[in-house]
């Protein structure tokens, strides 16, 4: 795992293991525009990370299940008020490009 961080782009990432399984909720707006978010936590080294993604219209979800390796960047301009809850792009390990 330590050499498909070091391989990483530069930014902020969460990196650790996913607890519990990953869950997608579907919603619909006022307008009738159909939003999709995984939803799920990380224990990244001794800190528990609650994360989202939203997906893009056609995007498939990656449902990360308990204990799956994470690593996904921190998308930018992203505010919790303040909690440690962040939006981000979910990646498999192994699409990173891990070099061992």
């Amino acid at each position: 795992m330590a050499n498909a961080a070091s391989s990483l782009p530069p930014g902020v990432y969460v990196i650790g293991k996913a607890v519990g399984d990953f869950e997608l909720r579907s919603f619909q707006t006022k307008t009738g525009r159909t939003i999709q978010i995984v939803e799920g936590q990380v224990l990244a080294g001794k800190q528990f990370v609650k994360v989202e993604q939203s997906l893009e219209p056609g995007q498939s979800p990656i449902l990360l299940q308990d204990n799956d390796e994470v690593i996904a960047p921190v998308v930018p301009h992203y505010s919790a008020d303040g909690l440690l809850k962040v939006q981000v792009k979910l990646k498999r390990p192994e699409m990173v490009g891990s070099t061992k």
